[in-house]
């Protein structure tokens, strides 16, 4: 497992800050059925962001964040007989890629 991050006051209002991480595979092949819902399986995970502060009240924040694509292929993943494979049996496999964005304001009282 890896994890960084760096953060870098660029002046008094603007903070930038990144990060990566690189992680095992969380989900093992013979679970892969369990957690077709919430197919959690990324590894690597790129993200960039800062603050702005508008005003000492004011600061606004943002992030930009990418998991690139990951399958996890099923082995034995779906119980023996259940369903029966003329019914969907076999085994579960679980594919992601992620992008995702965010963007808060903070009202300091």
């Amino acid at each position: 497992m890896i994890k960084l991050g760096v953060i870098y006051q660029a002046t008094p209002t603007l903070t930038l800050r990144a990060g990566y991480s690189d992680l095992d595979q969380p989900i093992p092949a013979g679970e892969t059925f369990f957690n077709i819902l919430a197919p959690g399986v990324v590894e690597k995970h790129y993200t960039i962001g800062g603050s702005f502060a508008v005003n000492e009240r004011n600061p606004v924040s943002l992030f930009v964040a990418h998991m690139p694509e990951v399958s996890v292929q099923g082995s034995n993943s779906i119980l023996p007989g259940f369903p029966p494979a003329g019914l969907g049996g076999g085994n579960a496999n679980l594919h992601m890629e992620e992008n995702s964005f965010g963007i808060a304001w903070q009202r300091k009282l």
